[in-house]
């Protein structure tokens, strides 16, 4: 889910760009009401690589620590207390190819 998103999975904003400098790509966006965001330690990131809707989103791998992966305050829920739920937030994630999964576009 993405602020902003609503129900539309493709409408997606979070982008991951190339890195020219280094290689790999460069995430940013964010991601709300994230089940085990900040106690888990992989998490599975759609983000836009190319054009409108489905076809331009790639699925990524990111590991909890990596620089610019950040998490919001949990939220208060009224139920369902046992497990965090928070945004994901990418501030320029910095990840090689090796961390997509898939070909580029194929992450729907």
């Amino acid at each position: 889910t993405e602020p902003g998103a609503g129900s539309d999975a493709a409408a997606l904003s979070t982008t991951a760009r190339k890195d020219a400098a280094g290689g790999g790509y460069v995430l940013s966006g964010a991601k709300a009401f994230i089940s085990g965001a900040g106690a888990s330690d992989l998490y599975l990131v759609m983000a836009r690589t190319g054009g409108a809707g489905a076809g331009g989103v790639s699925c990524f791998v990111l590991e909890k620590g990596m620089g610019g992966l950040n998490f919001g305050a949990n939220e208060r829920k009224m139920g369902w207390n046992s497990q965090p739920t928070a945004a994901v937030l990418l501030d320029d994630v910095k990840v090689s190819e090796a961390h997509r999964l898939g070909a580029e576009g194929e992450g729907f």
